[in-house]
């Protein structure tokens, strides 16, 4: 825990001079919750542990645990060079991102499967988001396993302040938020994609 409040702070600090920023939590556990500032249009991955009740973060493809760096940082280049990864198989390609944050030597058979399981909320909140370029209203299934939701950008200063303060996020390029709880529900695993231009 004390870790990741130091590494929060470092980067933080690292980007705090920035102008244009995205801040992104990463609440439940840890209890008092923890939050990442990145460069705008950054990708962020956070996976929560309820029971070590920690957060860890992977920014940009940065492997902060050990599943295989390559296959997180391919999965990433399809969502930044517009190849359509909703198209063929979107939950590997997610279940890699998630897992770039996650406690694994490899990406998961019960991550890919659950988001698997989800096949069709999750290509249609790709399709709304990278090929309409619109902002999806929440979804979410009856069991909070999978989730997925627009976040529009801050218009300025006092609008991020306040978006902090209300929902804990506050993002300088629209972005996507894709959730899912897996592992008997120990881990929540979020992807947050910004839109290219």
């Amino acid at each position: 825990m004390r870790d990741t409040i130091f590494l929060t702070a470092a980067l933080l600090l690292a980007t705090s001079s920035a102008q244009a920023d995205s801040t992104i939590p990463c609440k439940g556990p840890p209890d008092a919750g923890s939050f990442v500032a990145v460069r705008a249009g950054a990708q962020v991955s956070t996976t929560q542990d309820t029971q070590r009740k920690t957060c860890t973060f992977s920014v940009n493809g940065a492997v902060a645990t050990s599943p295989p760096p390559l296959q997180v940082l391919k999965a990433l280049e399809q969502y930044r060079d517009g190849a359509m990864p909703w198209r063929d198989k979107p939950w590997e390609s997610m279940a890699a991102l998630m897992a770039a944050a996650a406690p694994v030597d490899e990406v998961p058979r019960e991550l890919v499967d659950t988001l698997h399981k989800y096949e069709g909320p999750l290509a249609s909140c790709l399709v709304e988001f990278f090929g309409k370029r619109v902002l999806p209203t929440e979804r979410s299934d009856y069991d909070k396993v999978f989730s997925c939701r627009g976040i529009e950008r801050y218009a300025n200063h006092d609008d991020k302040v306040q978006r902090l303060e209300s929902d804990g996020v506050a993002v300088e390029v629209r972005t996507l938020m894709l959730r899912v709880r897996w592992n008997g529900g120990r881990y929540l695993s979020t992807v947050w994609l910004p839109l290219p231009d």
